[in-house]
């Protein structure tokens, strides 16, 4: 997992992903007006956005979604494109929802002009390398799409996901992956005689 540090128009981010013109980072605690105009684009364009919700946020200037970003059990990353003057333009999101010794992948999405590209794999590999280097105490993650959505369902099984036998119900296959092999191997301590 890479560090670098990105300066855009938004505030300082970590990178965790580079591919090409594309960046994936992790929000910090000083974000919070690169994730209100990430959630703000994405939900926009969601499949089935809940109109009640909408209607707070616009209300509030997006101010009731601070709760939800300050959250301690959620993890935010967006995906950035460089745009030809060296601006960054938000494309996707996605997150990570902790539940102990769990974690969930939820709520990624690509603007819709974007996809076809499989830039979702980089916020799954973002995200699952955040998880396997920076939170040692969880050793797989979940995720669950709709059923219909066969795009998100390939590019989950090219990121080592595995479709779960427990059936949840409803519109949505759960998926699972183990993080093993994304953890470096701990070195072998030799003890010398002396």
């Amino acid at each position: 997992m890479t560090c670098d540090t990105v300066i855009c128009k938004y505030t300082i981010m970590y990178t965790l992903v580079k591919n090409n013109d594309y960046i994936c980072v992790r929000l910090e605690e000083d974000d919070f007006g690169v994730f209100k105009s990430a959630f703000t684009a994405c939900t926009a364009e969601k499949e089935a956005p809940d109109i009640n919700l909408t209607d707070v946020i616009n209300k509030t200037d997006g101010e009731c979604l601070r709760v939800f970003f300050e959250d301690p059990d959620v993890d935010h990353f967006v995906l950035l494109e460089k745009e030809q003057d060296g601006d960054l333009s938000i494309i996707g999101e996605a997150r990570i929802c902790y539940h102990g010794d769990r974690a969930e992948l939820e709520d990624l999405h690509i603007l819709e002009s974007e996809r076809g590209q499989r830039l979702s794999d980089l916020l799954h590999e973002a995200r699952l390398l955040y998880l396997a280097n920076e939170e040692p105490q969880i050793s797989f993650v979940t995720l669950h799409i709709y059923d219909w959505n066969i795009p998100s369902i390939k590019a989950a099984k090219r990121n080592g996901f595995r479709e779960s036998e427990n059936k949840t119900g409803g519109n949505f296959l759960p998926f699972s992956r183990n993080l093993d092999d994304l953890r470096a191997p701990v070195p072998a301590v030799l003890e010398c005689d002396t």
